[in-house]
């Protein structure tokens, strides 16, 4: 696997590197929808959908899918990567899934890709954070799995 440098210089993978890009898109209030969101509906099996439907895991099938070329667990389940790939350390660009108890989850769970890390926190990046995506702080006591795509060598 190839590692790219983002614009400040760190190095990550392409996944990681897609989605951050992607900060700053956000659902629309009222009746109009971010056409954004339904495109990443559009990488799981389901297909698209309205920003009403929970879109963490269809943000992250969409980085895995289209910025990297991986496959995806084409799910609109968070739950349904808390077993995709292997299991994980902390590291740049790995996938973390938080239980039901995490704000975004909604009582179904959350899914985002690791940003950074600290003692007790992890940097999430992903989708239907706050209703957009973006790079949130969260307790680590919150992960249920970290994970990483089959295959993948950790390596620049």
């Amino acid at each position: 696997m190839t590692f790219v440098a983002t614009e400040s210089g760190l190095w990550a993978p392409p996944w990681l590197v897609w989605a951050l890009g992607e900060l700053g898109q956000k659902e629309i209030p009222g009746s109009a929808e971010n056409l954004r969101i339904a495109w990443y509906h559009g990488f799981t099996a389901a297909g698209p959908a309205s920003e009403d439907v929970a879109w963490c895991s269809s943000g992250l099938c969409a980085a895995f899918e289209d910025g990297a070329k991986i496959r995806s667990t084409r799910s609109k389940a968070a739950v349904s990567w808390a077993t995709w790939g292997d299991a994980s350390p902390l590291r740049l660009g790995a996938v973390l899934v938080f239980g039901k108890a995490d704000p975004d989850a909604k009582g179904t769970g959350h899914v985002a890709l690791c940003g950074g890390w600290s003692k007790d926190r992890v940097l999430a990046v992903g989708g239907n954070q706050g209703n957009a995506w973006s790079a949130v702080p969260r307790p680590r006591a919150g992960l249920v799995a970290v994970r990483w795509p089959k295959g993948y060598a950790w390596s620049q």
